[in-house]
């Protein structure tokens, strides 16, 4: 087995002190687990702040580990990680550590139990790989979860990851292609790792060949055309063979260079949305605008502990808390410990915050405003902070020229020329997007369309005289739709006032779920659309 550990990770990262109401689950739980040809294991956690510590002790039956953990229990260090036979089990339990013995009891009867480390300097990091039959092996690119540890859920990941070293880049590319030649996979593979970043130790926690899901987000993401050359690779064609379908006199055979980020919003593994900028933070700014989050601050109403609590409990929208969190000062490294979140992604939060706080100290003041528009501040945010109203702010960024252009999604960097579909909106010195003189239908899609009305619309909008241009945040819309050109940003009246800067748009459609806030805020723009 490919791997520089004989021991497993243990990845069962809930536990606290409020658990009392789980007491039904907990239970159902380990019934349900007991019933299983397969291993249990179980992170047990005394307090949510303690230092994860290694326990590289191994007992020879259960009896000598209850004894061993009844004679230690005041100088044990938790969380304590029990594992039997050595196996990665993912899922979720809720424990207490008052359970453990009663737990051990109960569950553990097998010989060969090992109480192992749950190492918080593990990071996901996931990867999409290629190779053809004459073992010439491609990488897509990687997707890095900003959690350490992540488990299943609502999480967010950053696609390429912002983190790895060259080093542990090029360990889990290395791994990757080893596998794949001595597997013998062709076509596409999908690889999960954990690696610690420091050691450059790893683990491959699961692997999957061939089409899926996750090979449409990468191809999204990267515009490599996975899709299409897996599937030729898969009945005997080449890299050499192939050309690259976005660049018509470039082979196939050529890895993704990306000059942008994307943030992929995950919620039990099925993506919510998807977003494109220049920095971090701006994709931060999106994923909570598109949550509804449009005034900062987002939760100035919270009590402390249940600040605390939303944090350490990975509430949905925990980005609105972290920030919560920085602007009542909390420190980097303490919000850190308790998250187990990655503090080069606490660091782009706390400067969200110091921006906000400069916007408010320095009103009207043009260099931070157009800081804050590079970083991803929506004119809605600073309207608010400034109290005034979005029209006023609107006539404010014209007479200072600040304008948003439009950058392509396209893995060469810039540096090769071809057929690009796939746009975001950034404040930056250049657009890449050149208009065809048209006039436009402009259809925004959010969260919760219907693919057999969007579908209905486009036939109706091709058989007129208008070409099409789509707003979305949604992954998958890319794979439905032939040679149309997509912005991915938020659903915003921003968002269509710059289309509407460079686009002559005739008719604007809604579809999805923020159909009734956007009528609205149209409206008082004198902007006509139609609700489908």
């Amino acid at each position: 087995m490919l791997n520089t550990k004989d021991k497993q990770p243990i990845l069962l990262i809930i536990f606290g002190q409020k658990m009392k109401e789980y007491d039904d689950l907990i239970r159902s739980t380990v019934e349900r687990l007991s019933k299983r040809d397969r291993p249990v294991s179980i992170l047990i956690s005394k307090e949510l702040n303690h230092v994860i510590h290694h326990y590289d002790a191994q007992f020879e039956n259960l009896e000598t580990l209850v004894g061993y953990i009844n004679t230690h229990e005041d100088s044990l260090i938790y969380p304590l990680c029990l594992d039997k036979n050595h196996e990665l089990f993912q899922e979720f339990l809720v424990w207490q550590s008052h359970y453990s013995r009663q737990y051990i009891s109960d569950n553990l009867s097998e010989k060969s139990v090992q109480a192992i480390d749950n190492n918080q300097d593990f990071v996901q990091v996931d990867c999409l790989v290629m190779r053809d039959s004459l073992n010439n092996c491609l990488y897509v690119s990687d997707l890095e979860y900003i959690e350490s540890n992540k488990t299943t859920g609502k999480s967010l990941a950053i696609v390429p990851s912002q983190t790895l070293s060259d080093a542990a880049r090029q360990t889990i590319r290395d791994v990757a292609f080893d596998v794949c030649r001595k597997a013998n996979i062709i076509g596409v593979c999908y690889f999960s790792f954990l690696i610690d970043l420091n050691s450059l130790d790893y683990h491959i926690i699961s692997l999957s060949s061939g089409l899926s899901y996750q090979s449409i987000l990468f191809e999204t993401i990267t515009t490599y055309p996975v899709l299409e050359i897996a599937t030729k690779l898969t009945v005997g064609y080449t890299f050499s063979q192939l050309k690259h379908s976005y660049y018509p006199n470039t082979s196939a055979f050529l890895e993704p260079q990306l000059d942008y980020v994307a943030a992929v919003s995950f919620s039990f593994e099925k993506v919510d949305y998807i977003f494109f900028a220049r920095n971090i933070e701006q994709l931060f700014l999106n994923l909570l605008e598109a949550s509804s989050y449009d005034h900062f601050p987002f939760l100035s109403d919270i009590s402390e502990e249940d600040l605390m609590f939303a944090l350490i409990q990975k509430k949905e929208n925990r980005l609105a808390y972290l920030l919560e969190a920085f602007r009542r000062g909390f420190d980097l490294y303490d919000l850190s410990s308790v998250t187990k979140i990655n503090p080069f992604y606490l660091d782009k939060c706390l400067h969200i915050v110091e921006l906000y706080e400069n916007l408010n100290k320095s009103q009207y003041n043009v260099d931070i405003y157009k800081e804050a528009k590079r970083y991803g501040f929506s004119d809605d945010y600073i309207a608010n902070s400034w109290q005034i109203s979005l029209i006023d702010m609107l006539e404010y960024r014209k007479k200072h020229s600040v304008a948003p252009v439009l950058k392509q999604v396209e893995q060469s960097s810039g540096v090769l020329t071809g057929h690009q579909i796939q746009y975001f909106r950034s404040y930056d010195w250049h657009s890449d997007y050149i208009s065809s003189g048209c006039q436009k239908a402009l259809i925004m899609v959010d969260k919760g369309y219907s693919l057999v009305k969007l579908n209905e619309l486009i036939k109706q909008i091709k058989q007129t005289r208008l070409e099409l241009l789509i707003v979305t945040n949604q992954p998958l819309l890319i794979e439905q739709l032939n040679d149309t050109s997509i912005i991915f940003d938020t659903i915003g009246i921003e968002t269509i006032l710059t289309i509407m800067g460079i686009e002559e748009v005739e008719e604007v459609y809604l579809l999805g779920e923020s159909q009734a806030d956007m009528f609205s805020k149209m409206k008082n723009f004198s902007i006509s659309c139609q609700s489908i």
